[in-house]
């Protein structure tokens, strides 16, 4: 058993003018959990939003250590169960990697695998009676969560990446003591998908940037620890991204794809939390 320890965190809501019925609840529901949020500040930044990402929201990541976008759509605005979970889970410091019946877990460790465990993650689903629209879905988020980890994460004790520069080399072969973990699950009506590194390299400069350059064409770059162009496809596709990251020793991610119609992804309700522990 894990034992986590209380946090706190400030909240805000955004735009800073608006208002927001969620707020009262949520405050309820994470100090049930052992987290103190308030808005005098202290702690990492909790905004509560209505889950449209756009460049603006940059700005809210921008040179902050830790920062967690919680999405609350709709004339309710009330924020998804799931997301509020993973919210309480990052706040007292928990792990995000999938830990729930039914988790599939797999190493990574070459080019090939990339694709086989996208491949993997679309079978199981479709075999499990997902449609084929949300299953391809699922399987484009893992492809690009896996590569992120295997490909970019690593890098040398310089901080030099080992292999970003190499991923379309058909002849690259990477250390086994660097290959991803992946998981993968379907919880209620929707999917978790996770990827692993041990380097704990990322920062949120390529989730800044991401969001900058939402509505424009994409440009590759795997600057900042382990995030290019797939960080976008990640973020386009996903209803929910999470990241914590301890630095030198790891890197999670986790993503949440609702399982129901496809639709403009892109434009839909998003959470986005980045969280870093240290000591």
């Amino acid at each position: 058993m894990t034992t986590v320890r209380p946090t706190q965190a400030s909240l805000s809501i955004y735009p800073p003018n608006a208002e927001s019925g969620a707020s009262r609840t949520l405050l309820g529901t994470l100090a049930t959990a052992g987290v103190q949020v308030s808005e005098a500040g202290g702690g990492p930044a909790l905004v509560i939003y209505d889950g449209r990402l756009k460049p603006e929201h940059a700005s809210l990541l921008r040179g902050r250590e830790s920062s967690y976008l919680l999405a609350c759509p709709g004339p309710e605005q009330t924020p998804r169960p799931g997301d509020v979970e993973i919210l309480e889970l990052l706040l007292r410091g928990g792990s995000l990697t999938p830990d729930f019946e039914g988790v599939q877990r797999y190493y990574v460790g070459t080019l090939a695998g990339l694709r086989t465990a996208s491949e993997r993650l679309a079978g199981h689903l479709e075999a499990e009676g997902i449609a084929r629209g949300p299953a391809e879905v699922c399987a484009d988020v893992m492809y690009e969560l896996a590569a992120n980890a295997l490909l970019d994460a690593p890098a040398t004790t310089a901080g030099d990446p080992k292999y970003a520069h190499r991923r379309d080399d058909p002849a690259l072969r990477i250390s086994p003591e660097d290959a991803a973990v992946i998981a993968f699950g379907v919880k209620g009506s929707r999917a978790y998908l996770g990827a692993v590194d041990r380097f704990g390299r990322l920062s949120p400069e390529p989730l800044v940037r991401t969001l900058e350059g939402l509505g424009e064409k994409a440009k590759v770059n795997s600057a900042g620890g382990g995030a290019g162009l797939g960080l976008r496809r990640i973020v386009e596709q996903s209803d929910l991204v999470a990241v914590r990251v301890v630095p030198e020793r790891t890197t999670e991610v986790l993503c949440a794809v609702d399982l129901g119609e496809v639709r403009r992804r892109a434009s839909g309700s998003k959470s986005l939390f980045f969280s870093v522990e240290r000591g």
